[in-house]
Parts: C-alpha cells; sequence; structure tokens
C-alpha cells in the first residue's frame, strides 16, 4: 500500500479469513470480512523486546523508543508520547514523518517476541487512558487478535492457564523502522488526529515465515500544540476562536547554519572569541558577538549558542582544548601604530613593551622569554615574532609598528578601522511558510482552502476542509501571521 500524503483518511482493509474463530459463538466459519483492525493496539499486548543488548526494553509500537545519541541515560527517563513523537521529523522531499535518523540511535532491524494473551488483555481490562471511541477500538484490537490465532491456527484455550485466551509465543515479528513514513489522521469525524503509518511486518512461525503491509495507528501518539510546535520548528502556535493561529518571523534558526557541533582541537585561552573563530571556521559562516551569546562550559568543553538579533534558537558545541597554546591567540592586535625609543634603533625590550601595552587584555601569561624576536627590517616597521618556549607555546607572526626618537617627528600610521562583513542571510518566511503546508497539504480530506486576507500582516488565513481536535479543542481554521522585530529570551539575562 502506498501512502501518498501526510493526511489520510481510511484504514479500512478487506481480508479473506479461511478459518476465524469468533469468540462470540466459539465457532469457526469461513467468512469474508469488512473491518477495521487495531493491529498496533493489539500486538502491543502480544509483542516485546526484552534483553537485548542494543535495544531496551519495550513494547511493540508503530514507532519504537530511541535512545539519543551520545546520551548515556537511559531512553527509560523519556517515556511519555510528547518525548516519543518528537522522535520523528517532518521530511520537506515528500511530505511525510520520520524518524530523525541524525538525532537518534535507530537498529536495522528489531525483532518483537510473542507471549501469551490473557483474558483481561483480550478485553482491555486494564487499560488506565479513556478515549471517547475505546469501546470501538478494543473490537478493533480483538478482531486483530482473532485474525492472528486464525492465520496460525492457535486455539483459544488451549494452554494449561485457562486465564489465558491465545499463546502467541511461538509467533515472533519483525520490522524495519529505517523507511517508515508517518503521517497524522483521523480514525473518527471532528476528532483527535493520531500518529498512523504502514509498515512491511515479517511473521515467523515455527518454520514458516510471512509478511505483509501492515496499518497502524496510536491513539495514545495524538497531535498536539507542543508536538505541532515541534515538527513546525515554531515557538509562536496558538489556539484561539476554532482557529489555529501561526507567527512566522524572519529570524535565522542557527540549527539551520551551524551544522557541525564539533569544534575540533581549540588553542588557549578558551574564551568567547576562540570559540566564535572555531565555530565559524568548521561551519563556513560568519557570525560576530553581536549575533550569538556565547556561554562556556570549560568543565565539560561545551558551548551553549544562543542566537540574538536575526538569529534565534540555542544549539550545544563540543571541542577539545589544546594544552599548547597558540601566541596568535595572546597577540591578537599586530599593527603596534607608534612606539617612542630612546636611541636610534627599537630594542627587544621596548618592542615587547609597545605589544604588551596593546595587547593587555589578552597576552598573559606570555612574556618576552617566551618568545624570539627576530627580522627587524632597515626601516624599522616590522617584526617576527615567534614561540621560543616550545613546551608551552607555538606560532610565529608579523607585527608592524612605527618608530619615533626623540627628536624625530612622528609618523604615525592610523590603524584603519576593519569594516563590518555582513552575515549571509536568507528568508526564512519561505522556509517556515513550507514547513506549515507540508504538514498540512492540501489533501482533499485535510488540508485548507484559502479565503481573504484580513490585513497586511497575514501572510495566509484559511478554513481547514476537515474539522478536528487539538488540545481539546474543534479547529477548523489556520491564519499564518508574519510578526517583525521579535527578540529572544536570553537565559541568565534580566
Amino acid at each position: 500500500m502506498v501512502i501518498n500524503k501526510l493526511f489520510k483518511t481510511g484504514l479500512g482493509v478487506v481480508l479473506l479469513m479461511p478459518s476465524l474463530f469468533t469468540i462470540s459463538c466459539f465457532q469457526n466459519s469461513n467468512i469474508i470480512a469488512h473491518y477495521k483492525m487495531n493491529n498496533n493496539m493489539a500486538y502491543q499486548k502480544v509483542f516485546s523486546i526484552k534483553n537485548n543488548k542494543t535495544i531496551p526494553d519495550q513494547e511493540f509500537s508503530l514507532l519504537p523508543f530511541l535512545k539519543e545519541k551520545n546520551q548515556q541515560n537511559d531512553f527509560a527517563s523519556t517515556k511519555d508520547s510528547n518525548s516519543q513523537l518528537k522522535q520523528l521529523k517532518l521530511d520537506n522531499e515528500d511530505n511525510y514523518l520520520q524518524i530523525n535518523t541524525s538525532k537518534y540511535v535507530l537498529e536495522n532491524e528489531y525483532t518483537y517476541n510473542g507471549s501469551s494473551l490473557s483474558i483481561n488483555h483480550y478485553n482491555n481490562l486494564d487499560n488506565d487512558y479513556k478515549y471517547k471511541y475505546q469501546y470501538e477500538e478494543n473490537q478493533k484490537a480483538q478482531f486483530a487478535y482473532d485474525y492472528l490465532a486464525s492465520k496460525y491456527q492457535i486455539s483459544a484455550f488451549s494452554g494449561k492457564n485457562k486465564d489465558e485466551i491465545y499463546d502467541f509465543s511461538k509467533i515472533n515479528i519483525r520490522t524495519n523502522f529505517n523507511n517508515t513514513k508517518y503521517y497524522f489522521n483521523q480514525s473518527y469525524d471532528a476528532q483527535e488526529l493520531f500518529l498512523n503509518s504502514n509498515q512491511e511486518i515479517k511473521y515467523m512461525f515455527e518454520s514458516r515465515q510471512d509478511s505483509s503491509s501492515t496499518d497502524l495507528y496510536d491513539y495514545n501518539l495524538k497531535l498536539n500544540i507542543n508536538t505541532l510546535n515541534y515538527f513546525l520548528e515554531s515557538e509562536g502556535i496558538s489556539i484561539k476562536n476554532n482557529e489555529i493561529i501561526i507567527n512566522v518571523d524572519e529570524r535565522i534558526f542557527l540549527s539551520s547554519i551551524i551544522k557541525v557541533l564539533d569544534l575540533g582541537l581549540i588553542d588557549k585561552p578558551i574564551d568567547v572569541t576562540s570559540i566564535l573563530k572555531a565555530l565559524n571556521k568548521v561551519n563556513n559562516i560568519n557570525l560576530s558577538e553581536k549575533d550569538v551569546k556565547i556561554e562556556i562550559d570549560e568543565t565539560h568543553n561545551k558551548a551553549k549558542i544562543t542566537g540574538l538579533g536575526k538569529y534565534k534558537g540555542v544549539v550545544e558545541v563540543s571541542y577539545k582544548v589544546n594544552e599548547i597554546i597558540d601566541i596568535n591567540n595572546l597577540i591578537k592586535i599586530k599593527e603596534l601604530r607608534e612606539i617612542n625609543i630612546s636611541g636610534e634603533k627599537i630594542t627587544n625590550e621596548e618592542l615587547w613593551t609597545a605589544i604588551q601595552k596593546i595587547n593587555k587584555d589578552t597576552i598573559e601569561p606570555l612574556t618576552l622569554e617566551d618568545v624570539k624576536i627576530t627580522g627587524i627590517d632597515d626601516n624599522q616597521t616590522k617584526a617576527t615574532i615567534s614561540a621560543n618556549n616550545t613546551k608551552k607555546y607555538k606560532g610565529t607572526l608579523d607585527v608592524t609598528f612605527s618608530v619615533v626618537s626623540k627628536n624625530q617627528e612622528s609618523k604615525l600610521i592610523k590603524q584603519e578601522e576593519n569594516e563590518d562583513i555582513p552575515t549571509s542571510s536568507k528568508s526564512v518566511v519561505e522556509y517556515r511558510l513550507n514547513k506549515i503546508f507540508y504538514f498540512f497539504n492540501n489533501y482533499e480530506s485535510f488540508g485548507f482552502r484559502l479565503t481573504e486576507k484580513n490585513n497586511e500582516n497575514e501572510i495566509y488565513s484559511a478554513n481547514f476542509i476537515k474539522k478536528f481536535l487539538i488540545d481539546d479543542v474543534l479547529v477548523s481554521k489556520i491564519k499564518i501571521i508574519k510578526t517583525f522585530n521579535i527578540q529572544p529570551e536570553v537565559e541568565g539575562e534580566e
């Protein structure tokens, strides 16, 4: 089955069931059944992963619980529906949600082992989740149990434990989530949007192996404002008067330009300047201290980068410290301007005093004994400084200057101010709109019809073709508003 859109309307299947065991009459019958099955709800009670070396213990789900890359903590601490949904990202290529494999560890294949099914589980008596259509969903899960038992000729109450209705312990199922595509859909009109997918599942029973393209959905994984904000990379979604209002601003997400988070080896001293220099170099960008706030955690060799001005968002970068210090990081100002000298020629001490004075904020702990001064030209306008104490320092640099003796007129060379190099920018409004349209794409049963704009700040105003619940509010409209001069909140600032 090919899924064409992020939102879909039907989950119906037509199945030929040669020997369906029906609980109500306890008889075998050959029937053609037209009905819907909640395979995900059924399989959660029967199939699970336990004691796997690389995959955390968990019940079957259309979306598995995953561990974040480079995280030591166990995934179980994030076992809630919002965290589970945030393992997905919106793929702008084909309008679907897919597992974010750049952030989460995903194995090639997941094998779930079957177990016995109790009567309580069959009737779903232990389910604490109260859903309006829970009775209907219980029936769909029972259809799935009965069909699975019929398919592999597993009789009811055939085991020793009379509290168990089916023994599925000889069945294993396998699935590959790497190419699975997800979307949100309604099971009932004017109700919540639940996560759906169509997955190729392999069934192993003794020496028999089958595969089936299976529709799955989970009414515990429903769309809400929190997850909608996440998928659309937004922070300004609200609901008012049955209308979803999305604020779109032109600030650029740092995550869209800072792709490389490992800055590599950085020379001492570790400060805002050295972090920013390394950040720009590895990402081939040109951010300035006006664009970001940098908070350094030297204990863990990390830095938190927060967007300012036209940039928004927060990224965390890591680095390693180069214990040998490059003198270029200590002598940052290399144009020394005018130096007053006592004799006809400048001495090393006079030159070093001038270097220390103009670089007073960065030069410590470098001393004259740590460097070698060579190459002073005849015009006394240039010299070469190189590291002498190679156990602590490295690097070579040139300084320029002019000299003024007691009886000589000043030959001051004015330092030209550096021109600001503008940071390359792009309009992100289009990027934001694409995210929105890809999510609420124009499918015949979902999506929206554009209406007249009420003011110049409105980018789009539209009516949803089909109403749905989000955070217990029935919504029928969407409005996208352009906002201006939004300043981000920066932690630590009052």
